[in-house]
């Protein structure tokens, strides 16, 4: 009996999108990155032109290529990083294309709480709500791209990426099981839509029981690359039988699974 082990990179959706996460991680040259994301939100349908200036938002800012735009997850920035400078982190990465602050989702909270975040009076609809349309943190901004329902699980992903664990190590804030409850989409209003090459960025807004605004900065997951043909890499035709699956997490974040098959009887082609 012969035995065929394969590394494979991606096996069904988990893996692909493991493997997206992983690479929209890696830095890109911002005009670069200007470019692609461009492309694919055209490409997907999200926007009918060129959304993202290479050179400048729409208050004159300069794309940003600031250090602490390093390892960022690729996100298009404007002007100069400002605000709180805390724990080597600015409050504002800079400013967003509609000349908004660009909130760090990395920054430190300004209040914790003994209770999950997901209990908190979310804000719906950010531009709309009379409560929330004028804070400073979207106040120029058209919402180009919020309440898109095709966004809905990139918010999930990011949304738990944020959450604090609890003594076992499970998801405090924001657990799968509570976020299936509603639509997180119809309450973040976009900074930057995500793409397969970029993670997007969003804020939320709750209210506290004195009618206080706090903000809390949602980081998107990048989506799945579109119907873009990949170069032909060959084939492989096998009557092949699964013995085992076998998943590691690599250092960077991604993931590698080991598969072992069984070709007894069969011939395996590689072209």
């Amino acid at each position: 009996m012969k035995k065929f082990v394969l590394f494979i990179v991606v096996i069904g959706y988990l893996i692909l999108h493991c493997s997206i996460v992983a690479a929209a991680g890696e830095d890109i040259p911002r005009p670069e990155l200007v470019r692609l994301a461009n492309e694919e939100l055209i490409r997907k349908g999200l926007w009918f032109e060129d959304y993202f200036s290479d050179i400048e938002n729409d208050a004159g800012k300069p794309l940003s290529t600031n250090p602490h735009l390093e390892g960022m997850r690729n996100l298009i920035v404007y002007g100069d990083p400002h605000g709180t400078f805390s724990q080597d982190r600015f409050r504002y990465l800079g400013y967003t294309r509609d000349n908004d602050p660009f909130t760090n989702f990395l920054f430190r909270n300004d209040a914790t709480s003994s209770t999950p975040l997901i209990d908190r009076d979310w804000q719906k609809d950010p531009k709309g709500n009379p409560n929330t349309r004028d804070l400073p943190q979207i106040k120029n901004s058209l919402g180009d791209f919020n309440d898109n329902p095709d966004f809905e699980e990139s918010i999930r992903e990011g949304l738990k990426l944020i959450s604090r664990l609890d003594d076992k190590g499970n998801i405090f804030d924001f657990p799968e099981e509570e976020l299936k409850k509603r639509q997180w989409n119809e309450y973040v209003h976009v900074y930057q839509p995500p793409t397969s090459v970029s993670w997007g960025s969003g804020i939320m807004f709750h209210m506290t029981s004195d009618g206080r605004i706090w903000y809390l900065t949602v980081p998107m997951a990048p989506l799945e690359p579109d119907d873009v043909p990949p170069p032909d890499t060959g084939t492989i035709k096998a009557d092949l039988k699964v013995i085992s699956v076998t998943p590691e997490r690599l250092a960077d974040g991604g993931i590698r699974v080991m598969v072992t098959l069984d070709s007894s009887g069969s011939t395996a082609a590689l072209s």
